[in-house]
């Protein structure tokens, strides 16, 4: 009986561990497709960019379809334009006011010279350094620089005062060398010059700029500038050429070169003073071929009434002849260059006519009568 209730009792306990054995191992695969389907159900992210859920599975990946053209651009008719909105222009700009500038080139009135075309005065970006400072300086708006002169009844009285106005606006802009032997030199060489001009109502002033152009000017009222330049260009035992220069400038004087260019029409239709259309366009842009030439004959003979040979007479415009050659004026006319320490009266040589033309004009008229032989 014992023997069969333990047989009873072992038979029970394997059974149990049986069914428990089988439960586990049934429990445990149904974990494990569990967590399968759980991953699998996840969202993940597609190559594409695309959702993917379980229902996704198993589809075959479509290639995307490439994007639709755009639409076809119509061109608009005139119509369809109508109503866009045009934008408006800008206003011009105001013209600068010719008051507060330095004196703007004139039509030249010398049908022989070329047209130098410069750059319109009084613009910052064509007048570099100095000379914007000098356009923009406000003498140019004083009474004294803007009064039109009567010209056509020019007494040597009124002459000498619009001179001495006109050297006050040159000593504005240009520095003088002070002291020195230089202005003594030339007020000897000009001493027998001037014992022998027509206009002695008119009195002379010489004066140094200190300048290293080789350069002279002079203008009514008998004024005479000659740059530092010159006593550098010429040696202490060529005081027949600058017999010449001095000559020269003090013809353009005696003859009334300046007045008669003021008295052209042209210059007598601008609004510019009469000292701003002297600074800035007879000094710098020179006299007309035919006074010039004139000036030169004036000088040579003054030279040769002193005495002094063929050869010394023609001396300062062969030498100049070479000068300008090389600084590059040789064709003469010049535009005015402006420059940091330039001036524009610093211009006048360069804007004479050619030298070689200068010397073969003044070589024609003064060449000594030949004779033919018997």
């Amino acid at each position: 009986m014992a023997r069969n209730t333990i047989a009873v009792v072992i038979a029970c306990l394997y059974v149990a561990a049986s069914a428990w054995l089988v439960s586990a191992t049934g429990q445990a695969h149904r974990n494990s497709l569990g967590q399968a389907d759980l991953a699998a159900s996840s969202v993940t992210e597609t190559s594409t960019g695309r959702a993917e859920s379980k229902s996704d599975r198993g589809r075959v990946e479509e290639t995307p379809a490439p994007p639709p053209p755009p639409p076809p651009v119509v061109k608009k008719e005139p119509a369809q334009l109508a109503d866009r909105t045009v934008p408006k222009p800008l206003p011009p700009a105001p013209a600068p006011d010719p008051n507060v500038t330095a004196p703007e080139p004139a039509p030249n009135p010398r049908p022989s010279r070329p047209p130098a075309n410069p750059a319109p005065s009084g613009s910052a970006a064509a007048t570099p350094g100095g000379a914007r400072k000098m356009a923009l300086d406000p003498i140019w708006e004083s009474p004294m620089v803007k009064r039109k002169w009567d010209l056509s009844h020019l007494s040597a009285r009124d002459e000498m005062q619009l001179g001495a106005q006109l050297n006050s606006l040159i000593m504005h802009f240009n520095q003088p060398v002070q002291g020195g032997s230089s202005l003594e030199r030339v007020e000897t060489a000009a001493s027998p010059i001037l014992a022998n001009r027509s206009r002695k109502d008119i009195d002379y002033k010489f004066t140094i700029l200190d300048s290293d152009a080789v350069n002279a000017f002079s203008h009514p009222g008998g004024y005479v500038y000659v740059s530092q330049g010159v006593f550098s260009f010429l040696g202490e035992d060529e005081d027949a050429a600058l017999q010449f220069v001095l000559a020269h400038e003090i013809a353009h004087v005696d003859l009334r070169h300046a007045i008669q260019c003021l008295l052209d029409p042209d210059l007598q239709k601008m609004e510019k003073g009469t000292l701003q259309q002297i600074y800035g366009l007879i000094l710098p842009v020179g006299y007309m071929d035919k006074q010039e030439y004139a000036a030169d004959r004036w000088a040579y003979q003054q030279l040769i009434r002193l005495d002094h040979t063929r050869y010394e007479a023609l001396k300062f415009l062969r030498k100049l002849k070479g000068y300008a050659e090389v600084h590059e004026f040789n064709n003469g006319r010049a535009p005015y260059q402006p420059g940091p320490r330039s001036s524009p009266v610093d211009n006048h040589y360069r804007s004479h006519p050619a030298v070689w033309r200068r010397l073969n004009e003044l070589e024609a008229a003064t060449a000594p009568a030949s004779t033919k032989p018997k």
